[in-house]
C-alpha cells in the first residue's frame, strides 16, 4: 500500500437521549446519512471491523471499500499469520455522548445468561 494512513468515514448511532452535539463538535456533519436525524445522534463509530458496522475507507486505492473487506482481502496489513486469529476485526471503537442522565446497565456474562435466563 502506497499510502501511509487510511482514513475512515465515521459511522453513527442514534437514540432518544441523543442531541447531535458530537456531530458538531467533531465537524462530521457531511458524513451523516441523509435519512438520519442529526438531533438523535449519540455515537460516532471511529474504527470498526465488524461487518454490520464497518467503516468505509476514504482515501487511496481502497477508497470506498469497507474496513472488514480490507481485512478479508489483505490480512497481512493487520498483522502476521500467527497473530491473525479472527474471522473479522473484533474491535469497535467510538465516542458516545448522552445529553441526559442515563441509568446504569449491567449485562450478565454469556455463561450466566444461558444458564439462568435461557
Amino acid at each position: 500500500m502506497d499510502e501511509k494512513y487510511i482514513f475512515l468515514k465515521p459511522t453513527f448511532s442514534t437514540a432518544i437521549w441523543g442531541d447531535g452535539s458530537l456531530v458538531h463538535h467533531y465537524h462530521v456533519e457531511k458524513y451523516v446519512p441523509k435519512d438520519m436525524n442529526i438531533d438523535e445522534i449519540t455515537g460516532l463509530g471511529a474504527f470498526c471491523g465488524l461487518p454490520q458496522d464497518a467503516n468505509e475507507i476514504m482515501n487511496g486505492k481502497y477508497k470506498g471499500r469497507k474496513l472488514n473487506e480490507l481485512y478479508d482481502e489483505h490480512p497481512e496489513m493487520f498483522g502476521t499469520p500467527s497473530t491473525l486469529r479472527w474471522e473479522h476485526i473484533p474491535v469497535s471503537m467510538g465516542i458516545g455522548h448522552a445529553c441526559t442522565d442515563l441509568s446504569i446497565q449491567v449485562h450478565p456474562t454469556e455463561e450466566y445468561a444461558l444458564k439462568n435466563l435461557g
